[in-house]
């Protein structure tokens, strides 16, 4: 792989790739993600749900994130998280998920087991505040996101 394509691989897998993606990896490479991410691989699942994603295939991008968020990969884990706490409307509608905090918290916790920062941080701010306050909880996990340097304006 170029280092143009592994930049943009980069982008892709954190949501920051444009539509044109396609267009840049050959036909090969997404054969060889769909292959690995159906062997059970929660990358390359992922890398297929932000694939998914550009080429507006909302409910085939939602399948493979929750794949890779369920085999463990803590990315996967904190974006199903986001869409669970802010709700999820893509691809005009085709796709929609509610808002369910309890459900977002259960996927930052996930994320968090496996010292993901920013779901520690995630889960900090909703039990600081709102209707999934719990303020044991949320000094816990501000405690654990200050003790790795950051400082996000909680509880400290």
């Amino acid at each position: 792989m170029s280092f143009l394509r592994g930049i943009l691989f980069l982008l892709a897998i954190h949501g920051l790739a444009s539509p044109a993606l396609a267009q840049i990896y050959p036909k090969e490479y997404i054969k060889n993600l769909r292959t690995k991410a159906n062997d059970g691989d929660p990358k390359s699942q992922y890398g297929l749900a932000i694939y998914s994603l550009n080429e507006n295939k909302p409910k085939e991008a939602w399948k493979w994130l929750n794949k890779s968020a369920e085999n463990g990969y803590a990315e996967a884990q904190l974006k199903m998280g986001d869409y669970y706490k802010d709700g999820l409307l893509i691809g005009y509608g085709q796709l929609t998920v509610a808002i369910d905090l309890e459900k977002s918290l259960e996927w930052y916790k996930r994320a968090a087991d496996q010292n993901h920062l920013g779901a520690t941080e995630n889960i900090c701010a909703l039990r600081s505040r709102g209707p999934a306050q719990n303020l044991s909880e949320a000094i816990t996990y501000c405690r654990a996101s200050s003790q790795k340097g950051r400082h996000n304006g909680y509880f400290y």
